[in-house]
């Protein structure tokens, strides 16, 4: 709703995503966990060539 208030009143285009950072960092909002990015977990073992799979023609 701001972004389309801001672009009416003032002509400028902010994305969403713009106002949303800034009225996070300034208190007025809590934080959405479902715009937070997921961290990816890369996937280690102790003997990584044990992962290879033969090919049997």
């Amino acid at each position: 709703m701001l972004e389309k208030l801001i672009e009416r009143d003032y002509g400028i285009r902010i994305p969403h995503n713009t106002i949303y950072k800034v009225l996070l960092n300034h208190g007025l909002v809590e934080e959405n966990m479902n715009k937070k990015k997921k961290k990816w977990a890369l996937f280690r073992t102790l003997n990584p060539m044990s992962l290879w799979q033969g090919y049997v023609s």
